[in-house]
């Protein structure tokens, strides 16, 4: 008996009881369709807003390569005779040559 009062009161309290005009609640519910359709207008435009905004530091960051590029981008040769037809020796073969004065003229095969 106690778990059916319980029960009919929770349907009592229930707020989905047909307690208006089934025409004010259609309007109620037209009110929210629009309220959601305005927020996710409203997102979707910020959305585009935080995209443009970063289109925009990109174009910066592009120019900004131009002027100053990065060092990885600048292609060095290996070779300092490459540029200026030097004859200085590169860094390998100054390596080479200290180990040569180094540990005397030996090929590795002995």
């Amino acid at each position: 008996m106690k778990k059916r009062e319980f029960t009919t009161l929770t349907i009592a309290l229930h707020p989905t009881l047909p307690n208006k005009n089934p025409e004010e609640e259609e309007e109620e519910k037209k009110k929210k369709k629009l309220e959601k359709k305005d927020i996710r207008e409203r997102i979707s435009i910020e959305r585009k807003m935080g995209h443009r905004n970063k289109e925009k530091k990109n174009r910066k960051k592009k120019e900004n390569r131009k002027t100053f590029p990065r060092k990885s981008h600048i292609s060095r040769p290996k070779d300092c005779s490459q540029i200026t037809g030097d004859k200085r020796q590169s860094s390998t073969s100054s390596r080479l040559s200290y180990f040569r004065y180094r540990y005397g003229n030996t090929s590795s095969s002995e």
